[in-house]
């Protein structure tokens, strides 16, 4: 007796496959089976049939049989046979069907997941953005601001170099580290000139590496811009002349003053502050038009 039971549904393809390439050779070694058993049965029912003829001297009409009679057990087969093939098929039908749901339901689970995991990569990544964004904000509050709080030469003389006293402080909200500046007066005709010229000269490159810098100025601004925890004096190459003591005094912008700084917070971050400041033949003090800037 020829049985058909749904196997269990795994959750590969391959398996899906192997299941209904069983069936379908378990329905053809059926099917041949019974294709043998129905040929056996036409042969026999083609063969002539056995006819009893009696030759008596009678007037009496003898019945000649000319149709086999089909026997009950070849009855019974042929309903076996075919309640076996509609079983068959149909469990085929109902196997193909629930399998194919299945292994659709199979697949839109693993898109669903898929698209889950998708979505919970980029719910990270972007509060991952989020973070590094809001860091790089408060970084950028609380970073040091170094500035000049008072600039001005000192009293000019003879056969002496010209000197700038520089004051800055931290304006910012946290420390100012690894600090380190450097500084130069220029005066005469050309001292804008010169400026210009030493700020090309120095270029973007740091002034010194963060081990060779350990200067520390903490924030705060003192209510006397000339009494400030930073302080240093700026001074020329070249020493006054008569001539050019003279010149100075009746020209603006002859004497030009150029610090730059170069610091880092406590996150690494670099920083620099470029200043530069003139001279008017009053005595007054006025910022470059160029080479003022915070980075």
């Amino acid at each position: 007796m020829y049985s058909v039971s749904l196997p269990y549904m795994d959750d590969q393809p391959t398996a899906l496959h192997d299941e209904l390439m069983r069936i379908a050779n378990n329905l053809h070694d059926l099917k041949t089976t019974i294709d043998q058993h129905w040929k056996s049965y036409e042969e026999s029912s083609k063969a002539n049939p056995s006819v009893a003829i009696s030759d008596l001297r009678t007037q009496v009409p003898i019945r000649v049989e000319t149709k086999p009679q089909r026997s009950k057990i070849e009855i019974a087969w042929g309903i076996i046979k075919g309640t076996l093939e509609t079983i068959g098929i149909v469990a085929v039908i109902f196997y193909t069907y629930f399998a194919y749901h299945q292994w659709q339901e199979m697949i839109q689970a693993r898109h669903q997941t898929q698209g889950s995991i998708d979505a919970a990569n980029r719910n990270a990544t972007a509060a991952e953005k989020a973070n590094t964004e809001a860091e790089k904000r408060f970084q950028i509050d609380q970073r040091p601001y170094l500035w000049e709080s008072s600039m001005k030469p000192l009293p000019l003389a003879v056969n002496q170099r010209v000197f700038f006293d520089l004051h800055y402080v931290n304006y910012g909200k946290s420390p100012a580290i690894r600090e380190l500046g450097i500084g130069k007066v220029f005066f005469g005709k050309d001292a804008l000139r010169q400026a210009d010229k030493w700020f090309d000269k120095l270029g973007d490159k740091p002034l010194a590496t963060p081990q060779t810098a350990n200067g520390i100025l903490p924030p705060g601004i003192p209510a006397d811009p000339e009494k400030t925890v930073s302080r240093t004096t700026l001074q020329s190459d070249n020493i006054l002349t008569n001539n050019d003591l003279a010149y100075l005094a009746i020209h603006d912008f002859a004497i030009v003053a150029v610090p730059r700084v170069d610091y880092f917070d406590a996150a690494g971050n670099f920083y620099r502050s470029d200043i530069c400041v003139f001279q008017f033949a009053s005595g007054a003090i006025a910022h470059c038009r160029t080479h003022n800037e915070i980075r």
